[in-house]
Formats: structure tokens, sequence, C-alpha cells
């Protein structure tokens, strides 16, 4: 098994990013992926049961905020790296596959937003709270097992729902109600 991931998120609008800023984002979020990649393959295709798991981003999958554009590019640019990866190396012994990790306490998250503004944040996901680093760990393991044997290619969110769209506020005050009235059972 092998594991890539990278942890740049230089933010900035495309008018304020140099060129030497936006090569920096895009070698650590993509070329260090097709260098791992390059280099695990010979291994892995010796491997009765190969896995390649990449760390990526939701930011790939949705329109980004001004700041998070280049961001957002550069984690696109790794899921089709990984579906392609995927595609040209299958076989019934190697798997590859993406986390894409929402809004995660890491030290790199605390010390863009304080704890007010990311429990604001994730208020407004179907399951609101920050998400925790076990909880993509917990995701790695699963790509990693026998149980993960026929995956491939899958960009698994692990982002508490983020990817399906806020949650507004009468979808908020509904599931409320209904907890209050049956329990968290009540369909």
């Amino acid at each position: 098994m092998g594991a890539s991931a990278s942890e740049d998120t230089t933010l900035g609008s495309i008018l304020e990013m140099d060129d030497e800023t936006f090569d920096t984002l895009v070698r650590s979020n993509l070329h260090s992926a097709f260098w791992f990649t390059k280099a695990a393959l010979p291994h892995l295709a010796k491997s009765t049961a190969g896995r390649a798991i990449y760390i990526s981003s939701g930011s790939g999958n949705k329109v980004n905020m001004p700041i998070t554009v280049a961001y957002g590019a550069s984690k696109a640019g790794l899921n089709a790296f990984v579906r392609g990866v995927a595609h040209a190396h299958s076989s019934v012994r190697l798997t590859f596959n993406c986390i894409n990790p929402g809004l995660t306490a890491t030290d790199r998250m605390k010390s863009m937003l304080d704890d007010e503004t990311a429990n604001l944040l994730a208020r407004s996901i179907p399951v609101p709270r920050v998400g925790r680093s076990e909880d993509i760990a917990q995701a790695v393991a699963f790509l990693a097992s026998p149980s993960s044997s026929y995956i491939t290619g899958v960009e698994l969110a692990v982002d508490g729902g983020a990817s399906l769209g806020p949650v507004s506020a009468m979808d908020s005050a509904l599931s409320k109600r209904l907890r209050t009235k049956g329990g968290d059972d009540a369909s």
C-alpha cells in the first residue's frame, strides 16, 4: 500500500497570485502524486493486493471561493489523475482511490480558522461538526483493506455531507423537529 498527501493550501486570487506560487501549488498537489505513483507502481505491481490512496480535497469538485480557485484546480487535477491511473493500470490486484476530506480539524485548519468560524461553517453541512483526523484515517484504513478490493478510481468524500450542498435553515428546523418528536429514527 502507498499513500500520497500534500498540504499546500496557498490562498489568493488569480489576479494576485504570481506564476511561481501557482507552480508551487500544482507541484505540491499534483506533481507529487505523479512522482509518488511513478515510484510506487513497480512495487504495487508485485503485490497481491496493491493499494494507492491519495488525499485530495472536496475543493476539487466544486466551485471555489475566489481565493481558492488555484487550490481547487490543483485538486481537480489530482482527482482526474487518480481516475486515469486507475483506468490505465487496472488489474485485479491494484486499486487507486482518493479521499476528499471536508473541513477537518488539522493544525493547518486551526491556523487559518478560529474555532468559532470553523463551527459556524460546520453547522451548514448535514453532519454539523468539524471532521476529525480519525475520520480520514478510518477511510484510508478501509480503502487499504481487503474489503475495498472491488473499489478503484473513486473519490471518497469524507466531509460530513458537505459535497451534497449546504443544509438550509428549513431542513435544519425540520430535522430538529422530527428528532424531537420521534427520536432519531423518525422518517
